[in-house]
């Protein structure tokens, strides 16, 4: 149950991670 609220956990944050940097890139791409 720890290990897949862990993964679910891990999983939001890369994907928050992941978000902000294609904002940046596509920023820095302009």
């Amino acid at each position: 149950m720890s290990i897949a609220c862990c993964c679910y956990a891990f999983s939001r944050f890369v994907h928050t991670y992941t978000m902000k940097c294609t904002k940046s890139f596509s920023v820095l791409q302009r």
